[in-house]
């Protein structure tokens, strides 16, 4: 696959998946993380955290550990070496994608703005974030902007 479009083909989905990207990416800034905590950080169901926690301890990126506290259970997850390794790949793949989709995007309206009296299209890559803002002005007069971050 050659073009900016199709590599959002290869994306690891397990890992992209939004909640289960939230779970990582939270994890990959701590040790370990109690349940309760994770829940109410990415804001979704106590079912729908242990379903995603249960898929990532399937594929081995990371370790759940349960305790009590008192009288209490409590369900610690931490990131494991594979886990780490796993999101720091895909955050690397994931910023080569957007440059790319990014440089597919600024020459695709390149193309069809040749025939505007003026076109304006900048994408700017940062490492936290992606800015694509573009306007193309013709007769009719369009404009548009897109932030993705």
């Amino acid at each position: 696959m050659s073009g900016p479009f199709e590599t959002l083909a290869t994306v690891d989905r397990l890992i992209h998946e939004p909640a289960r990207f939230a779970i990582l990416t939270a994890l990959a800034e701590c040790r370990r993380a109690d349940f309760v905590y994770l829940q109410s950080l990415i804001g979704i169901s106590n079912g729908n955290l242990s379903q995603h926690l249960t898929k990532l301890h399937a594929a081995g990126l990371i370790d759940i550990e349960k305790t009590t506290r008192g009288q209490m259970p409590r369900t610690l997850i931490r990131l494991n070496r594979a886990g780490r390794q796993a999101i720091e790949a895909h955050w690397a793949a994931s910023s080569r994608r957007v440059a790319r989709l990014c440089d597919g995007a600024n020459a695709l309206v390149a193309r069809q703005a040749e025939g505007n009296r003026q076109q304006d299209c900048v994408c700017r890559s940062y490492p936290s974030q992606v800015t694509w803002v573009g306007h193309t002005h013709s007769d009719e007069s369009a404009s548009w902007r897109a932030d993705v971050v």
